[in-house]
């Protein structure tokens, strides 16, 4: 649930909440801005994430834990993001544990 919580106090931040539409539509329109960012924030974190997959389940095929790493990555960043904007801090407690168990169940198919 750290993960979970984590992402979400950034994104419901009041400033980020004020903040994040504006860059969403300059990582559009500016050319490199986003990758930077990706590069910068997103790699290590994503990286991070497989690390920790890859030792709760240790015997995962290194291409399956990748892609289960990723497609979780992406879920957290996208729920967290449209949650914290959207509704902020609101019933946060329930929340991230409702997507962190969800996050885990993915995580324990990997085959």
């Amino acid at each position: 649930m750290a993960w979970t919580r984590s992402f979400l106090e950034r994104a419901a931040h009041p400033a980020a909440r004020s903040a994040i539409p504006g860059l969403m539509s300059t990582w559009n329109h500016n050319e490199g801005v986003y990758e930077r960012l990706v590069q910068r924030a997103e790699v290590p974190a994503r990286k991070a994430l497989l690390d920790r997959i890859l030792l709760a389940e240790p015997d995962a095929e290194p291409a399956t834990a990748v892609s289960t790493a990723d497609t979780v990555f992406d879920l957290l960043v996208s729920a967290t993001m449209l949650r914290g904007v959207s509704r902020g801090f609101e019933d946060s407690d329930a929340w991230c544990e409702r997507i962190a168990g969800a996050l885990f169940a993915l995580i324990g198919t990997i085959d």
